[in-house]
């Protein structure tokens, strides 16, 4: 009997998951990043590839396999932002996909809807020029990510190119310390959105193609010491 060849490659992955066409048996095919954090360093010296912008917040790495944790001291309006430095990500027209596990941690009596959160792939971009000080509204100038804004419970997939976004609303929840999974899968023009491994969104109307750059931000709509954890992030495009 003789052996078949596959030149797109295999996975171990069902085809309902969102990783499920990224098979990495070619891996000349694919360029992949995948951060567990083990080596990040909190002291932010040369060499770090990441930028942590905050107010009145700390990063921390916790557990056997990596953990960050962003951590707001407890007034309203701190916020902890982890961007990779660079903006090495680009659709262009082919495939991509994003994951990244993470978990909001509320502080006694927190709320989850009094958090601002986001999770995905944006514009290198910081402040007010990545979400309004309000809290109520993106202003990064390219998104392919969750977003959920102060005082909504839920988050929205957004896909944004130059200010202009198609959007679906409440499609994630989060539970207080519970460990969710948010995933994207972009094929040319099209992203879908996935929740632990449950489709939950797809967007055509706006098609991103700007430089991105993986990025988790939490900032504070109450006074509580909220925080935010991140197990890992997986970006991975097709050369």
């Amino acid at each position: 009997m003789s052996i078949t060849r596959n030149e797109d490659g295999f996975s171990e992955q069902s085809a309902s998951n969102p990783l499920g066409l990224l098979p990495l048996a070619n891996t000349t095919k694919y360029a992949v990043f995948v951060d567990d954090f083990l080596a990040y360093d909190t002291g932010q010296a040369a060499g770090n590839p990441y930028t942590f912008t905050q107010t009145n917040a700390t990063d921390a790495i916790a557990g056997p396999t990596g953990v960050v944790t962003l951590t707001l001291a407890g007034a309203a309006n701190d916020l902890a932002q982890l961007q990779l430095t660079t903006t090495p990500w680009q659709t262009n027209s082919k495939r991509m996909w994003f994951e990244a596990k993470v978990k909001l941690v509320l502080d006694t009596d927190g709320t989850v809807a009094a958090n601002e959160l986001a999770v995905g792939l944006f514009s290198a971009q910081t402040g007010s020029n990545f979400f309004a000080s309000d809290g109520l509204s993106l202003t990064a100038d390219d998104a392919l990510g969750f977003v959920s804004f102060d005082a909504t419970a839920t988050g929205n997939a957004v896909m944004r190119e130059n200010d202009v976004q198609s959007t679906d609303l409440a499609v994630v929840s989060f539970v207080d310390d519970t460990w969710t999974t948010l995933s994207i899968y972009y094929d040319g023009g099209k992203a879908t959105f996935y929740q632990d491994g449950g489709q939950v969104a797809q967007l055509t109307s706006v098609d991103v193609t700007s430089v991105l750059t993986p990025t988790i931000y939490i900032k504070a709509g109450e006074a509580k010491g909220n925080a935010l954890h991140c197990d890992y992030i997986l970006v991975a495009s097709e050369r």
